[in-house]
């Protein structure tokens, strides 16, 4: 096979995987009545949050990482928009030189709760979630949040990870975020039979671990 065949067939291996990312987004736009979790919006609308383009670095031409927000729909409101409990987070990742979710070579699934300090919550977090926001889901995975989270990894010899916040906890730094608790498998594990189970059996494990 010559070079330039190879580069068709690799960017049709990519137009197919973001179809199937689609297609498991679309999965979640209607509510499921066997999961206690809901989507929420992301600004205006049920769309996701994903990793930006930068010009200067040929690495992020492509999308490599897309996030869908969820929250628990049995836990409390404590403002109009957000629930205790923790934010409940789907990330897909595509393509990752890191290792902080202990897959470096294959994509990955990461399911994550994400703990918020609840008075922060309540009083801080007055809008929906919005495309700009992307970093506050994404970037404790490549950069342990600017260094302040202290992450553990296999905890009782599974998949499950997790990192506590050690700066400040304060809506100016890190929006309040106090710990994240997380587990992860490849993507091809995922399939059509068993999303249910993986994704919201996930968020129901990491639900319970208080």
């Amino acid at each position: 096979m010559n070079s330039g065949k190879n580069i068709t067939t690799a960017f049709e291996v990519i137009t197919k995987t973001y179809d199937s990312a689609k297609k498991l987004f679309d999965f979640f736009e209607i509510e499921s009545d066997k999961a206690d979790f809901i989507r929420l919006p992301i600004g205006a609308g049920k769309g996701f949050l994903r990793t930006p383009i930068k010009s200067y670095d040929p690495q992020y031409w492509l999308y490599r990482e897309f996030c869908l927000i969820f929250q628990k729909k049995s836990n409390p409101f404590v403002n109009k928009i957000y629930k205790s409990g923790g934010l409940y987070v789907l990330i897909l990742t595509l393509y990752s030189t890191e290792a902080i979710t202990g897959y470096s070579d294959q994509p990955v699934v990461n399911i994550a709760r994400f703990d918020i300090e609840e008075a922060i919550l309540r009083d801080d977090w007055t809008d929906n979630i919005s495309k700009p926001d992307w970093w506050f889901f994404f970037r404790p995975f490549w950069d342990s949040a600017g260094g302040n989270i202290k992450w553990s990894h296999n905890i009782e010899g599974t998949n499950r990870y997790e990192g506590k916040f050690t700066g400040k906890v304060s809506f100016d730094n890190w929006w309040g975020l106090t710990r994240i608790r997380g587990l992860t498998f490849p993507l091809v594990d995922l399939t059509n039979d068993n999303v249910e189970e993986k994704i919201f059996g996930g968020f129901n494990l990491l639900s319970n671990l208080d």
